[in-house]
């Protein structure tokens, strides 16, 4: 999981980015970065099940992710290749070049139907993303497959069970097979102000699936802990200066795992205040 971009264009109210944002210069991944990440990936391809380039970012803001996609493919043909998006900027074009590229799936997280609650939440213009999406969804449907989009939200203290039959309902119609809704969202370890967030003494395990084999690169090449680490607490080395099998096997990556296994002390770690740990 890696950022080509490290901006996004909403300001949704139950992620950290519109609190986060102000703390780190924003850029774009540099090509030789992106070029290195990808063919250290393709050494390794019988090790790797999946590359998602999206992290903590609305992937669809580099303007050069459908070559990027079609790179990724091109050079591990058989990688499970996805993104993750709000579905603002899939305009008549980009949903074209999207739909024709070789990413396996969509995921478009779609608040609500409820133009007054989905703008107070996400920050972006309700009639345009639900144009954009819908548009993208009939097309992707037809040209692709049912299990070409998938389509998230979930509940809040705005969001009942009337307006999820609504999103379940309207996305069922158009034909959506994959619809993940949730019963509630999580305060990525302590970085939304609006949620409240554990204090864990202890744990044995993270509940994350991803958590054994999965790593999250930013833009600038730094590895951080996981999707939690919004503050970027726990940088765990730089893909610039080491291979990813480097920084995989690192002093700094065995520190941190025996935290997640219950061996180590959880003071300094963010997994004290996320819901995924578990104990």
């Amino acid at each position: 999981m890696f950022q080509t971009t490290s901006r996004c264009n909403a300001k949704c109210v139950f992620c950290p980015y519109p609190r986060t944002n102000e703390l780190f210069r924003h850029g774009t991944m540099s090509n030789a970065l992106f070029m290195k990440i990808i063919n250290e990936c393709a050494l390794n391809a019988p090790l790797i099940d999946a590359i998602i380039p999206y992290l903590m970012n609305e992937p669809l803001m580099d303007k050069n992710i459908i070559k990027k996609i079609e790179i990724i493919k091109e050079k591990i043909p058989g990688i499970d290749l996805h993104i993750l998006t709000n579905g603002m900027l899939l305009d008549k074009n980009l949903s074209d070049n999207l739909i024709a590229s070789p990413i396996d799936w969509v995921g478009i997280s779609f608040f609500s139907l409820n133009k007054e609650k989905y703008e107070h939440a996400m920050g972006i213009p309700f009639e345009i993303a639900k144009v954009n999406v819908t548009n993208f969804v009939k097309k992707a449907l037809k040209k692709r497959n049912s299990e070409f989009v998938m389509i998230t939200f979930f509940k809040n203290d705005d969001i009942d069970d009337e307006d999820i039959q609504q999103s379940l309902d309207y996305w069922k119609k158009l034909g959506v097979k994959r619809i993940m809704h949730y019963e509630k969202g999580i305060s990525r370890a302590g970085n939304v102000p609006l949620i409240p967030s554990p204090v864990n003494k202890k744990m044995n395990k993270c509940d994350s699936i991803w958590t054994e084999e999965m790593i999250h690169i930013l833009d600038d090449g730094s590895v951080i802990l996981c999707c939690m680490d919004w503050e970027r607490k726990h940088i765990l080395g730089n893909v610039n200066n080491m291979t990813i099998e480097e920084i995989w096997n690192s002093d700094s990556y065995k520190k941190i795992r025996a935290v997640i296994r219950g061996k180590a002390p959880i003071e300094n770690a963010i997994c004290k205040y996320c819901e995924m740990a578990n104990f």
